[in-house]
């Protein structure tokens, strides 16, 4: 099997808010030649408050982190530019 030379490995968190899904951060660190060469971290706003301690506990997120985040399609424009 052939080693990847350029790879990125990425994770993203989600809060669920009235039956719906919502990206609350994306994580990622670009690898070449097994190299760290580029890292992504953004904290997603909703517009909405998180209301479940699980979240919290979990992620470390809470609604005051949120307060002053870009909104979700900001971050996901950085994020496809830090992609290529």
């Amino acid at each position: 099997m052939e080693k990847l030379r350029d790879y990125i490995s990425f994770d993203l968190e989600f809060n669920k808010h009235q039956d719906k899904t919502h990206l609350i951060q994306v994580s990622a660190v670009r690898f070449k030649d097994g190299e760290e060469i580029g890292a992504f971290r953004f904290i997603c706003s909703y517009g909405r408050t998180i209301e479940k301690v699980f979240i919290n506990g979990l992620t470390g997120i809470t609604s005051e982190t949120l307060k002053d985040a870009p909104m979700v399609e900001e971050v996901l424009k950085n994020f496809q530019d830090f992609v290529g």
